[in-house]
């Protein structure tokens, strides 16, 4: 056997060459291509910013057109809503929810698309320019939401009133050949939240929380105060009120005053404060959510939307308390109630002097039946002769309509002047008196 190593001998004779290092370039070449690079990376900076540039004016231009043709649909909207157009509403309503849609267009009938008459609150569409507060689209650009700032005049007393402003806010979608006004999505309003207080429980959706949370402390503590003053509250009271996502609460809790007829009344009757009577039997009393309302933009306008809120609240419990359905004596019920509410700050004296001269010569039974027929200040001086004068309070006056709906007017007045005078003439001569002196103040 061979003794040849093919790893010995393969470098046989070969001499090692030296390692050779590489010559470092010129420095002008260096320089040369970092130059070119920074040239290079420049120009695609620049070619970018002005692509990137192009692109962010495109797509402005197009969010700038978009929500122009947003700002067209809502100005037919406002239109309709000062109108009361149903008619031309439903050319502007998106149909992805029939009895969403069909609420809008009963709102716009009653005049209550922005008017909150049940809240305190009469819309002054000819007071703004309706100004959009701001239009956001979403990402696919199918979907905007619109708020705009809406004023409202609110008495504060005497004939006197002050005005507020509240941020309205609609959901708009794109449709086949303008944009329509749609339902929010569950995601609009959030999660429904609970806030307990002494005697009120709140529910409410998320969205609303700042306002919502704040009046539920607010109610929870005028509940209380009209337990001192104007009710007879037990001593374990519970109410429940559900602040609704519903559109359908904005009718029942805004309509306007009920017609005359009591055959109208037993059609339509809500009153301004008195309805919907659904309280803790029947699951709370459901009132529309401040966002539905309008949402208030200063202290004032807060205050103002807090009164109604707790005058709806207050009201209802009366009437449900009371156990009234409707519709008998409902002008005297709403008038007794008008008082209530003044006594606890939450609207302001029904009358002031000059209504009194109104009613001068004017016997019980007349101005009584005045008042039946749509004159309601008789019936608010009324209520405020048995209070002030006979001792008979508004919630007394109330509980004996309900016991007695089926008595004759003039039992009925028999009954009340029987709680301090002897005889009729002797109320008659009192009410005169009290008309006079109210007259001269």
């Amino acid at each position: 056997m061979s003794n040849f190593s093919w790893h010995e001998d393969e470098n046989l004779g070969w001499e090692q060459p030296p390692e050779l290092s590489p010559e470092p370039p010129p420095h002008w070449l260096s320089w040369r291509r970092l130059l070119l690079a920074g040239v290079l990376l420049l120009a695609l900076g620049l070619g970018a910013t002005a692509v990137y540039r192009q692109l962010s004016q495109r797509a402005a231009a197009i969010s700038s057109a978009l929500e122009e043709e947003v700002r067209s649909s809502h100005a037919l909207v406002m239109q309709a809503a000062r109108q009361q157009d149903g008619d031309l509403l439903q050319m502007l309503l998106s149909g992805r929810d029939l009895g969403w849609a069909e609420a809008q267009q009963v709102l716009v009938q009653e005049g209550l698309l922005y008017d909150r008459a049940g809240f305190g609150l009469t819309w002054l569409p000819d007071e703004t320019t309706t100004a959009v507060a701001a239009i956001t689209l979403n990402p696919e650009l199918n979907t905007a939401v619109l708020t705009t700032t809406q004023v409202y005049a609110v008495a504060i007393g005497s004939g006197l009133t002050q005005t507020v402003t509240l941020r309205q806010t609609a959901v708009y979608r794109s449709g086949p050949d303008r944009w329509l006004l749609a339902p929010p999505d569950a995601s609009f309003w959030g999660d429904t939240l609970v806030i307990q207080g002494a005697r009120l429980t709140v529910a409410y959706p998320a969205r609303d929380t700042a306002v919502a949370r704040r009046l539920a402390i607010d109610l929870d503590d005028k509940l209380a105060e009209a337990c001192r003053f104007i009710l007879d509250c037990p001593p374990r009271l519970r109410l429940m009120l559900n602040l609704t996502t519903n559109p359908e609460a904005l009718y029942h809790s805004n309509r306007r005053p009920y017609a005359q007829s009591e055959e109208a009344i037993s059609a339509t009757f809500a009153g301004e404060y008195t309805m919907p009577l659904l309280l803790p039997t029947s699951g709370g009393l459901s009132l529309p959510a401040p966002t539905l309302v309008g949402l208030p933009q200063d202290e004032a306008a807060y205050q103002a939307l807090a009164r109604g809120y707790a005058a709806r609240l207050l009201s209802a419990y009366i009437v449900e308390s009371l156990g009234w359905r409707c519709c008998q004596q409902a002008e005297f019920l709403q008038a007794a109630l008008d008082w209530q509410m003044a006594q606890v700050g939450l609207r302001p004296r029904p009358l002031h002097r000059a209504d009194y001269g109104a009613a001068r010569g004017l016997s019980l039974v007349q101005a009584y039946e005045a008042g039946m027929r749509g004159e309601r200040r008789f019936l608010h001086m009324l209520v405020a002769f048995w209070s002030e004068t006979a001792g008979v309070d508004p919630l007394t006056l109330q509980r004996r309509l309900v016991t007695s709906s089926q008595v004759a007017w003039q039992d009925w007045l028999t009954w009340a002047g029987d709680q301090k005078y002897d005889s009729l003439a002797e109320l008659e001569r009192a009410w005169q008196h009290y008309l006079a002196a109210q007259e001269a103040k």
